[in-house]
């Protein structure tokens, strides 16, 4: 599962204090290719754990339990969507391949003098190999990322406020929410990870500070080694393959 970080003021300016809500690595290969249904909301729900800071604990708090017999076309969209989330994490997750790209991430920090000290190589590992196939996806399927900023441009914020309220009740953080939502919409951040310069900055800003490294010339340079050796050893038709198996792809 990608983590949280808090975006700094550079990326979003003098608002930044916002967006630490915003979530800046998501598990774009999640999505891009299980999209069950092309509608806005639906496409927002299965989005919606990895843009906003500690979803998961809401979900697990509230919606695991909520029965959504009172929801609207429009709410019940976003429903699905996250649910939709959930069930894609834990299949993927335990995939062999997954696996197998995780150890051989670890393996590779374990052979570096620059990389062997870092704390929880296993959150390192997982978090890498997600935004290694979120590039990789993004350089194949270029004009997916183009049909979902166009397809969440569509949204009308008020529905999912209506919708959080609903389920979660007042909280005073949902206004912190949908405003980072709204800096993720309008920068169609989904196309960060489409340069693989970007993917080591990604890395940091999610596991620099819980696993104690700084984003230096030897550390970039040793990740940077890490991803071109992985994406040779990804194979990526298998990976298609394995995808449209779990869900019926037009």
């Amino acid at each position: 599962m990608i983590l949280t970080i808090y975006v700094q003021a550079e990326i979003f300016g003098p608002n930044a204090h916002y967006s630490s809500y915003y979530n800046l690595a998501c598990e774009l290969y999640i999505p891009l290719l299980c999209l069950k249904e092309k509608n806005p909301y639906y496409t927002l729900g299965v989005f919606l754990p990895d843009i906003l800071k500690n979803f998961s604990f809401l979900y697990n708090r509230y919606f695991r339990s909520y029965v959504p017999t009172s929801l609207n076309t429009l709410e019940l969209m976003l429903w699905r969507g996250i649910i939709q989330h959930y069930q894609d994490d834990a299949y993927f997750h335990d995939l062999s391949f997954f696996k197998l790209g995780m150890q051989q991430i670890e393996e590779a920090m374990n052979l570096s003098d620059s990389l062997i000290l870092l704390k929880r190589k296993f959150l390192i590992s997982h978090v890498l190999y997600e935004l290694i196939l979120d590039n990789m996806i993004l350089d194949r399927h270029p004009t997916h990322v183009l049909e979902i900023n166009d397809n969440l441009a569509k949204i009308d914020i008020t529905i999912l406020s209506n919708f959080l309220r609903n389920i979660v009740g007042e909280n005073e953080e949902i206004g912190l929410y949908l405003y980072s939502l709204e800096c993720f919409l309008a920068r169609r951040f989904l196309g960060f990870y489409s340069m693989e310069s970007n993917l080591v900055k990604s890395l940091h800003m999610v596991t620099g500070k819980i696993s104690q490294w700084d984003l230096n010339d030897s550390i970039v340079n040793e990740f940077a080694n890490i991803i071109k050796v992985q994406k040779q050893k990804i194979d990526f038709d298998m990976l298609f393959d394995s995808v449209k198996q779990y869900r019926v792809i037009a």
